[in-house]
């Protein structure tokens, strides 16, 4: 009878060991992970470095008294459109015009004297050829023509200088542009010197500091982009104007003007504007996505491809990358379906779902020397390289 018990205990046992394992081995499976594809596409890369400048006028002229005097006309305030040759301020000129005035009254007594005198000269002359006179006479009357003669022209002199200074009184615009500051009030008192306003051209540039290790990759003429806000992507068109020839030996950097294709609105002298370069460029490249790409431990580059609903890691020999895009020089062939979001949970050969099942992500227009809208990539398991 124990004998029994013993074994009907044993095959109890060994039955529920079994359904045990049973339930083991009938776990559902891991669901597939949930990732974002972009195809690869080939286009034109760029590469490029953002650097934070300021906005300089072409033309800025601070405008100082030539003269002493009160201000007695203010034409312009802050931000007033001028024009060349324009009248900005005026100084007082009643004591230079008094004193222009007398200059040329004296003037024309020292003419009337020299008429004078050289009517004497004349007769002195005849007589002296008759012997009615000496040459001693002769000689006197001479030195009287040439003293008046320099009399008249330092009276011309300071008839000029008069004049020039009276000229100054009004300080003109030196160029078309628009106000910047202005220093003075009406009514103000100014001495020679003292500054007036300062003006500024309405063409203006950014100024940037170009590293010397990039200096030969740009020239004068090339592409560049200005942006007035933060985001880099958003500006307007811009070109190199100028590279200055001169390589600060501190921060070894060299300045360069970069400057508005076409007008900018609120592009003002001194505010902070961020300008993107190019460095170098390839046309008709394999590209993917940056967030594509993972550093793998030995420090090679990697992709996840989707292929057959199963991750495929394939390690890629990358190129220039610039604006979002990484040129794939081995590795990743034209249409590949690349894993941009996801790829850090994924393994090598795991089940994975696309997000958005069916989807296709349709290629937009491309940059020059890129294609435009392109046919849609093939179906997971048709890319990869062969």
């Amino acid at each position: 009878m124990r004998e029994k018990l013993a074994t009907l205990v044993t095959v109890s046992l060994a039955v529920l060991s079994a359904g045990s394992c049973g339930e083991q081995a009938a776990a559902p499976p891991k669901p597939p992970a949930v990732v974002a594809v972009k195809p690869a596409v080939r286009r034109e890369v760029r590469s490029g470095v953002t650097l934070t400048g300021t906005v300089e006028p072409e033309q800025r002229a601070r405008l100082v008294a030539q003269v002493d005097g009160e201000v007695e006309s203010l034409a312009a305030r802050e931000g007033d459109a001028v024009r060349r040759g324009d009248v900005l301020v005026r100084i007082d000129p009643s004591r230079l015009q008094a004193a222009l005035d007398e200059a040329r009254a004296e003037q024309q007594a020292v003419l009337v004297d020299l008429e004078e005198a050289q009517r004497v000269l004349e007769r002195d002359r005849v007589l002296f050829e008759r012997q009615g006179i000496g040459r001693e006479r002769l000689e006197q009357s001479q030195t009287t023509v040439r003293r008046l003669e320099a009399a008249t022209a330092r009276a011309a002199a300071r008839i000029a200088g008069l004049a020039a200074q009276l000229a100054d009184t009004e300080v003109r615009a030196p160029f078309d542009g628009y106000v910047l500051e202005r220093y003075v009030e009406l009514g103000d008192v100014v001495k020679s010197g003292a500054a007036l306003l300062s003006v500024a051209s309405r063409k203006a540039y950014a100024l940037i500091q170009v590293a010397d290790t990039d200096l030969a990759r740009v020239k004068v003429g090339d592409a560049a982009r200005v942006s007035l806000g933060s985001n880099a992507k958003e500006g307007v068109e811009a070109r190199i104007a100028r590279i200055r020839p001169q390589v600060d030996p501190a921060t070894r950097t060299a300045a360069v003007e970069v400057e508005p294709v076409a007008s900018v609105s609120g592009f003002l002298p001194g505010m902070l504007v961020r300008v993107t370069l190019t460095l170098d460029r390839r046309s008709g490249v394999v590209a993917v996505p940056g967030e594509a790409l993972l550093v793998r431990p030995d420090g090679s580059a990697a992709v996840f491809l989707v292929e057959r609903d199963t991750a495929v890691q394939r390690r890629v020999v990358t190129g220039i990358e610039g604006e979002g895009w990484i040129e794939i020089r081995e590795g990743v062939s034209e249409g590949d379906l690349v894993v941009v979001q996801g790829q850090e949970r994924l393994k090598d050969g795991a089940a994975v779902k696309v997000k958005g099942a069916g989807t296709r992500q349709a290629h937009g227009p491309m940059d020059s020397g890129g294609r435009g809208d392109s046919p849609a990539p093939p179906t997971a398991g048709t890319g990869g390289q062969k």
